[in-house]
């Protein structure tokens, strides 16, 4: 039996449907993380989260959103428990130069060999640049859908 694709979208893709959509760029990925909500619904990939994307979501100011956001992130099935090894993990990332917030989410998904999903730029161009130095795959939610459906025809 083969293990189920494990993604883990960072808070930003949990935001993204509520980004002002005039973009094409912005579409995409939305209706990509919308695609993406729907693959997990019919159980074939697990989307997981950590406490990390709690907190950043109870930081939302604006109620509804913070609300509306929850709602998206009860799509979530496995939440990965905080480790010493993660602990350490987020250290040696930090000390690539990656932001503290997006290194403790980087720690959790290369925790769970989960393909992490974002939609924020300045992360990507930095993971880009160590993709040698992570364990893990770093890509937009349209690239991720890409990427499955270029397996499905092999």
């Amino acid at each position: 039996m083969t293990e189920k694709l494990k993604i883990y979208f960072d808070t930003c893709c949990y935001c993204r449907p509520f980004d002002e959509q005039s973009q094409e760029k912005i579409k995409t990925q939305t209706l990509a993380i919308f695609e993406i909500f729907e693959l997990a619904r019919k159980d074939e990939l697990i989307i997981c989260t950590s406490a990390a994307v709690n907190y950043e979501i109870s930081q939302i100011a604006e109620p509804l959103s913070r609300t509306l956001v929850k709602l998206y992130h009860k799509k979530a099935k496995l939440l990965i428990e905080l480790s010493s090894v993660i602990t350490s993990r987020v250290n040696e990332i930090i000390a690539l130069s990656f932001k503290s917030f997006d290194a403790i989410h980087l720690a959790f998904a290369e925790n769970e060999n989960a393909t992490f999903i974002t939609t924020d730029e300045r992360l990507k161009k930095k993971a880009d640049k160590q993709r040698k130095n992570l364990i893990i795959d770093v890509v937009y939610p349209d690239e991720f859908l890409a990427s499955l459906k270029e397996g499905d025809d092999e």
